[in-house]
């Protein structure tokens, strides 16, 4: 995203509170936008299946605020669950977060509309994950 996309990003959010998705906001912004909090914030990779021998590709976020979570599952799908960790020994002090995440092919669809505006998690993937998440 260059600079012109970026301060026209600003304009559109709401800076005053927590950043809340705008209607003005175009899709290719919003999925520059949520590439940036899936960046920095998500795991994506592949995670083992219960009681199975084999593997799911999957995108998580886990955050404290709602809002973003909301916003993820509004545009991409996938499931959205609460997470509270207080009542673990150690952890009293810790907040109580907000779980999006989105597996199988949603998760393909997922990657491929913010591929192009990761930084950090582009091109991370082995080569065969790649071959798996790539449009045929």
């Amino acid at each position: 995203m260059g600079p012109i996309a970026f301060l026209k990003l600003l304009e559109i959010l709401d800076m005053r509170g927590p950043l809340i998705y705008n209607k003005k906001m175009t899709t290719e912004l919003l999925y520059a936008y949520l590439a940036g909090i899936i960046d920095g914030e998500a795991f994506v990779g592949f995670v083992k299946r219960p009681k199975r021998h084999s593997f799911v590709f999957c995108i998580g976020v886990e955050m404290t605020d709602y809002s973003i979570p909301k916003l993820l599952q509004e545009t991409f799908g996938g499931s959205l669950r609460p997470r509270d960790r207080r009542h673990q020994p150690g952890r009293e002090n810790h907040k109580p977060t907000w779980i999006w995440r989105v597996s199988h092919r949603k998760a393909r669809t997922v990657y491929r509309k913010v591929e192009p505006y990761l930084r950090l998690k582009a091109g991370k993937l082995p080569l065969s994950t790649q071959q798996l998440i790539s449009p045929s």
